[in-house]
């Protein structure tokens, strides 16, 4: 690729890993930049995954906050001692920032950044800020990626601090960040399309890729076809999939207890555990499967039979992944597995799915609707195998890396050139 990179500086409360949705999306994306410049802020506690790959110059933030989620006078006197901790020199901190920014900005100026990429997020509460900040004092243009409708889910919440300082902030500093960022990109061209009449300004859409050869090679081992083996992969939230993971195990359970024989693997960051044997888990039925290196997703995800992508059907989640993208859904579709769709309608997956006639969609949330489902398919093996080629061919012509890849890098390449005045 013939380009002339800029330094770019990345903000963003996850680092570059091969984790959770936001991390491997971002990694896809910045996939081949020049290491010498790139580098990256950020707050997450479990930096045991991060790809130096992609980044090796990061700056951890640690997440405390001078405001306390709950107003009581025991939270009340910690922000107090939080100050006395940051002004006595522990400034690596996003309160800290307020209290003394400079060790900050030494490292950013000592990398010298000709452009900022931002994801900013309802929690930690400062990058609603950091930015706009850091662009200013550096006089460089930012870029900012929105992944999911956090804002929305946070308008829903109640309380003092929320009501009286959190959202009033939000809602002032979100619409200077966008009024003022060369750059703005939704995750969904749902997305784009509501933000753009939400916020009055632009949005372009880049989501997750793949790389094609990761995929292109992998063979279905032989397995009994009266035996469904069902993987899902991902985080378990009860904001997001939680509720119709739920209605997934009733059924598999009840199909199994009349004679079918029907695995699930749940394969999720060891945080999700917990909810997951909880929730989830029956003896010899469904497992928590740990995760995996992501070389061996492929594999993995070609040798089920059938992968899941669930949505929940409350309001609550509906706000907050109205217009989300799983990133799960490009690598699902390029492993050649078929995929079952389980959610709610006008979200960009389902739409996405029915715009090109792919994949196993069921938007009731009813139980004897994916009953059926499965009864349909257990037995169709050539059904599966069908389905499954048509999404990979979609994915390969809609999700190559390269194409999507060259196309992001230029799109922050051009307004680099565009220096702040």
């Amino acid at each position: 690729m013939d380009m002339k990179y800029p330094r770019i500086l990345i903000i963003n409360p996850v680092p570059f890993n091969h984790i959770n949705a936001s991390g491997i999306t971002t990694s896809n994306l910045f996939r081949g930049w020049p290491l010498d410049k790139i580098a990256q802020i950020y707050s997450h506690e479990n930096d045991k995954y991060i790809d130096h790959k992609i980044c090796q110059n990061y700056l951890h933030i640690v997440s405390k906050s001078l405001i306390p989620e709950k107003l009581t006078l025991e939270e009340l006197n910690k922000p107090l001692q939080r100050i006395s901790d940051l002004l006595s020199g522990n400034s690596l901190t996003l309160g800290g920032w307020l209290a003394n920014p400079s060790p900050i900005l030494k490292w950013i100026k000592n990398f010298n950044p000709e452009i900022i990429y931002a994801r900013p997020l309802d929690t930690p509460y400062f990058y609603w800020r950091l930015p706009y900040q850091i662009s200013r004092n550096q006089n460089i243009p930012y870029a900012i990626h929105i992944m999911d409708d956090w804002p929305a889910r946070y308008g829903q919440r109640s309380g003092i601090i929320d009501n009286f300082i959190r959202k009033p902030a939000l809602q002032k500093q979100l619409k200077r960040l966008i009024e003022n960022s060369s750059l703005n990109i939704g995750i969904s061209e749902q997305m784009c399309k509501a933000f753009e009449e939400r916020y009055k300004r632009p949005f372009v859409t880049f989501h997750n890729c793949i790389e094609i050869d990761n995929f292109i090679n992998q063979g279905k081992t032989d397995k009994p076809s009266d035996n469904l083996q069902v993987v899902y992969t991902g985080s378990v939230t009860e904001d997001k999939e939680l509720g119709s993971l739920i209605d997934i195990k009733d059924v598999i359970l009840s199909l199994n207890t009349k004679g079918y024989q029907i695995t699930l693997t749940i394969y999720a960051p060891s945080i999700y555990q917990e909810i997951i044997d909880q929730k989830l888990a029956i003896p010899n039925v469904i497992k928590y499967g740990g995760f995996f290196p992501p070389e061996l997703k492929p594999n993995i995800l070609a040798n089920a039979d059938l992968l899941l992508l669930p949505l929940n059907f409350d309001v609550k989640s509906i706000i907050y992944t109205q217009y989300s993208f799983q990133s799960k859904l490009p690598e699902y579709m390029a492993s050649g597995t078929p995929i079952l769709l389980y959610g709610p309608n006008n979200n960009p997956n389902i739409e996405y799915a029915k715009k090109n006639d792919f994949g196993f969609i069921v938007t009731e949330n009813n139980q004897k609707e994916l009953t059926n489902f499965f009864l349909r398919i257990i037995k169709d093996q050539k059904l599966r195998e069908h389905q499954g080629k048509m999404g990979q061919r979609l994915a390969f012509a809609d999700f190559n890396a390269e194409v999507i890849r060259e196309r992001f890098h230029k799109s922050l390449c051009q307004i680099a050139r565009n220096k702040l005045g």
